[in-house]
């Protein structure tokens, strides 16, 4: 089934010059003055909240920043951007050695995300943070995969596997690995399941990456883009608290999405995402890269505040500093989760996993419990939690959102 139509109605957002100043820096053209002056510390705090510290750390040169920031601030841009470089080398470190393991087991291994992003020579040295690992195999691979990680030391965290991927590994450090079984939200040709493994290499949209072990590839760039949009706009489009939003722009605009080709792609990408992404917000994102790219003031006018671009501008802004909003939209959220199971199914599955928990859920939640009684009482009370979380973000679709000033 087609999407459509527009699915946020974000409140109005303040375009102040501390925003506009992290946006032309984060995404505009290096050398375009900002004219006027800003407040450094709450654009520094703005810039983290919108997760864009390190890309203009790392975007941006040490004497820029210092001349209309001062050295303190300065100084900490520069530190978030080395802080998130030495933070992708240790993510490029985890997947030589799960690519290593892989070789070892006989299974093909797509790399995604950060590292896919890195191999495929978009994404600058520090300019981009990351969690965790990302890798992709075959459905019939999984099984042998998860055998071989823990085999060589890696660990289940518990949690129970979500719809897309096994339950997450951990290893000694701490480090985590998702092994996904397809892409979830993106679907190729005609088919209504979600793109594996198989379906990339018969595509032949996978590109060897010989720096690694064994059989290691990448989606190439136009699988790159439409993951990363179905990943922001559908899968975590109405959970922001989740997920920095902002990074899938900054994505997309690294993968070229805002530059003349980025029509070409987009064409060629709407209908892998034609299920989960409407054709107006697949437009809306990429006129909004392309603006930002360019430094278009015309994005904060009052004459553009109806704009799909600035409607999708004003969301992600508000998902990051707007604490109603990110609750509002928790309903939703829920009921909107992208699955390739059918919608009532996975709505089942999701709440029974919300409602009754395991421990290591309720460490991940709460915090590790003093003991058995702890456990106890927020399974207890989780249930009361959670239907006051939704009355609480039901009441906030129904009342008119407060002006934020950002």
């Amino acid at each position: 089934m087609m999407k459509r139509g527009f699915r946020f109605r974000p409140p109005e957002v303040a375009f102040g010059r501390e925003l506009r100043w992290v946006l032309l820096r984060g995404f505009g053209p290096p050398k375009e003055p900002f004219l006027g002056t800003v407040e450094p510390e709450a654009v520094r705090t703005l810039a983290a909240a919108l997760d864009l510290g390190p890309r203009i750390g790392s975007r941006n040169g040490q004497e820029r920043l210092r001349t209309e920031l001062g050295t303190d601030t300065a100084r900490k841009f520069l530190i978030a951007s080395a802080a998130a470089e030495a933070q992708g080398r240790r993510i490029v470190r985890l997947a030589h050695r799960v690519a290593g393991v892989a070789a070892d087991a006989s299974v093909p291994l797509v790399l995604l995300k950060f590292v896919a992003l890195s191999f495929s020579g978009v994404v600058a040295a520090g300019s981009r943070s990351a969690a965790d690992l990302d890798v992709m195999v075959a459905p019939e691979h999984v099984e042998r995969l998860a055998h071989a990680l823990r085999s060589n030391g890696f660990t289940m965290l518990g949690v129970p596997e979500s719809d897309q991927h096994v339950a997450p590994f951990v290893d000694g450090s701490g480090a985590i690995v998702e092994v996904h079984r397809y892409l979830q939200g993106v679907r190729l040709g005609r088919t209504e399941t979600f793109a594996t493994a198989g379906d990339l290499a018969s595509l032949r949209y996978l590109v060897r990456v010989p720096q690694f072990p064994g059989d290691c590839s990448i989606p190439n760039r136009e699988v790159l883009a439409a993951h990363v949009i179905a990943h922001g706009i559908a899968h975590h489009g109405r959970k922001p608290q989740e997920y920095p939003l902002f990074r899938m722009v900054a994505d997309l605009i690294d993968l070229g999405f805002a530059s003349e080709g980025g029509e070409a792609v987009l064409e060629q990408i709407t209908p892998w995402l034609a299920g989960e992404v409407s054709s107006e917000e697949n437009q809306a994102l990429r006129s909004l890269c392309a603006g930002l790219s360019a430094g278009n003031e015309e994005l904060f006018t009052s004459a553009a505040q109806a704009k799909p671009k600035v409607l999708l501008l004003r969301h992600l802004v508000a998902g990051a500093t707007d604490q109603k909003y990110v609750e509002s939209l928790q309903v939703s959220a829920f009921l909107g989760r992208v699955s390739h199971l059918p919608r009532a199914v996975a709505i089942a599955r999701a709440l029974w996993h919300a409602v009754f928990l395991n421990r290591a859920q309720v460490d991940k939640i709460y915090g590790r419990q003093s003991s058995s009684v702890g456990y106890l009482r927020r399974q207890v009370l989780r249930p009361l939690e959670l239907l006051f979380q939704a009355t609480r973000s039901l009441a906030g679709r129904f009342v008119t959102p407060s002006h934020k000033k950002a």
